[in-house]
This record gives structure tokens, sequence and C-alpha cells, in this order.
């Protein structure tokens, strides 16, 4: 039996600005993060919890008893808040993680079994790793593609014309990261690059690091925009 246990940490954040307030949307009469949340918790040993720095989300945690960590407004990406949460989580409860999961708000339809497999991939190679999908279409709601091949994500962007004479996949906003690994990514600076383009992983690339890429037969629906969490509320509610 595998004694390890892996920590999924869901960043919340109120300032998305092609959504704003995106966690606390609801959905089948509970927040989308409350939905995410239960989602998560299905995965195989796991411990999943809410990492945020506003004052409505850790209240409504509390009310509902879902567990969280309190993160600093400074974090500049969602990674920096989950390295934030993941360390002083651990330190607090005195249990050790050897994978932590960056699983985004954006991703409420991605299969707990394929994160199973995301965390085994993440133990085997002793390296981060994300999820990588089929490419469907563009959407004007600029999804992240992913150049892919070899196994390895090479580079992320949301332009058709940069990438159209590439292995192109669609990412999937989740991570796994060895714990030593994220301490180092949520000590890093953010890139010029990333910012302008607002893709963190881009710094990490630029910093020599590799991402490996779990592919999945089906893409998972992303929401980025108010018309595609109507789409997710009007599927989940029938």
């Amino acid at each position: 039996m595998d004694d390890n246990k892996a920590l999924i940490v869901i960043p919340a954040s109120m300032k998305s600005k092609r959504l704003p307030c995106k966690p606390m949307l609801e959905v089948a009469g509970e927040p989308l993060l409350h939905y995410i949340y239960d989602v998560a918790e299905q995965v195989n040993n796991a411990k999943v919890i809410i990492a945020s720095e506003n004052y409505s989300i850790n209240e409504y945690c509390d009310q509902q008893s879902l567990d969280y960590w309190s993160t600093y407004i400074s974090h500049p990406t969602g990674t920096h808040r989950c390295a934030g949460a993941a360390l002083g989580f651990t330190k607090a409860v005195d249990v050790n993680f050897d994978v932590v999961v960056n699983w985004q708000v954006d991703e409420p339809e991605v299969y707990p079994k394929d994160v199973d497999r995301l965390i085994k991939l993440v133990r085997k190679k002793n390296n981060m790793a994300t999820i990588v999908s089929p490419l469907s279409r563009w959407t004007p709601n600029e999804e992240v593609k992913v150049v892919f091949s070899d196994g390895y994500c090479h580079w992320f962007d949301r332009s058709p014309t940069f990438l159209m004479n590439c292995p192109i996949k669609n990412h999937v906003g989740i991570y796994a990261y060895p714990v030593g690994m994220l301490e180092h990514l949520g000590k890093m600076k953010t890139t010029e690059l990333s910012r302008s383009s607002s893709l963190e992983q881009l710094a990490w690339i630029e910093n020599g690091f590799r991402i490996r890429g779990m592919e999945t037969e089906k893409s998972p629906h992303s929401i980025n925009t108010p018309e595609d969490f109507e789409q997710f509320r009007q599927k989940v509610e029938g």
C-alpha cells in the first residue's frame, strides 16, 4: 500500500479580470469553489484545502467546515499562493506530503482519476507535471494551448497564429509538484513575459524548469468567461 499522501490546494481569488468573483458563483446551490472541493476530495489518499486571501471566501470555508489556509494578498500568482498555503498548512498539521496539486477554480470538470494518474507521474519522474488534452477548437476566450511533444510541455500560449505549425494540445489548469520543487517555485520572481501574457508557467520555462505533460482522452470544459460558467451551470443543474 502506498503510504504517501498528496496535498491538493485550490487557490481562490476574487480578482479574475474575465470573470470576477468566480470562486463564489453559485452552481447547484453552492459556490463553484465548494463544488470543486467536493470533486477534489474523490482523489485517492489526498488532503484538500482552499487557499485564499479573501475574507468572504475564508468566512464561507469556516461556516461550511472546509479546510483552508489564509494567504497573503501580496502573492503574485496562484502558484505562489499555493506554495505559501502548502508550507503553512504542512507545518500547522505536522503531516509530510510528498506531492502538492494546484487545482485551479477554472477546472471543475477534471476527473479525480486523472489527478490520481498525475500524482503517480510526479512520484515516478520526480518532476512537476500538468494535464494536456486533445485540441478541440480555438475559442474567443483565449484558452491556453501548449506545445507538447516527447512527454513535455515546451511552451504555452493563447495565440493560434504563433502556435499554428506546432504539435498543440489543450492545457488543463491543474499542476502537481514534488514538495521541494514547489517551494522553489514559490520563491521565484515572475518575469516580464509571464506577467505580460498572464501565464506564470513561462517564468518556470525561462528559468530552466521542464514541465511534464500527462495526456487525457477528453478535454474538460474550463471556466474562463460568464458564457463558460453559464454553460457549465446548465449542464450541472439540468
